[in-house]
């Protein structure tokens, strides 16, 4: 079954990361979704409509421990 499009909201999500020189794609999130590691992406948002800071922390943080060729394991979970 081919993946459905990245929302407008995963993609901004992961303009935000980048702008802190990680990248993540549309993919990772869904699987650190899938995982319970980040929250759905109605809780993504704050009042003001924009990304709430602690999600970009955290995906952030998972970026940095997902590198190539490592996985995250336990890291995941330490949030």
């Amino acid at each position: 079954m081919p993946r459905k499009e990245p929302s407008r909201l995963e993609l901004a999500l992961a303009a935000e990361v980048e702008k802190y020189g990680y990248t993540v794609t549309p993919t990772q999130l869904e699987r650190w979704r899938q995982r319970l590691w980040l929250p759905r992406t109605k809780h993504w948002r704050g009042p003001d409509g924009a990304i709430r800071l602690e999600i970009v922390n955290r995906a952030i943080h998972l970026a940095m421990l997902s590198t190539q060729g490592r996985g995250i394991g336990w890291g995941g979970w330490v949030f």
